[in-house]
């Protein structure tokens, strides 16, 4: 299902886009990290931290308003990682931004690990919509 806006947070009257919160998500982590001189590893951070919320499988989540528990961090995590280099190092921030920061893992680790390399194996939910949303620089 295509969806014309996506939603990232739902509060009563208030509805906050994925695109609004990633901006200001961005704007904030980038000025923290600009603290000690890497206000362009905070902005990436807070860009990428929920683009996950662009499956449609969580986006039925919030429509339903469910409780149902859907990864939306490992999608930010995963291009982080291939990127490679030093996003690798943004790429645990991402994933851990709920339930904190996972260990490294190994190479042999499978999707069911709870390790950064684990999350790299897992089949996500499709979340490609975001490189289409119009005005959303990644």
């Amino acid at each position: 299902m295509k969806y014309t806006e996506y939603i990232a947070h739902k509060d009563g009257e208030r509805v906050q886009s994925v695109q609004e919160h990633l901006t200001r998500t961005a704007y904030l982590a980038g000025n923290f990290a600009g603290r000690f001189g890497k206000e362009d590893w905070g902005y990436c951070c807070g860009m990428l931290h929920d683009i996950g919320k662009y499956s449609a499988a969580f986006q039925k989540k919030i429509m339903e308003d469910s409780d149902r528990l859907v990864d939306h961090s490992s999608a930010g995590a995963r291009v982080c990682l291939e990127k490679g280099g030093l996003h690798e190092l943004m790429s645990y921030c991402i994933a851990g931004h709920h339930a904190g920061l996972p260990d490294y893992g190994s190479t042999s680790d499978t999707a069911a690990a709870p390790t950064l390399m684990g999350r790299r194996r897992k089949k996500l939910e499709d979340y490609q919509a975001y490189r289409k949303e119009r005005g959303l620089k990644v």
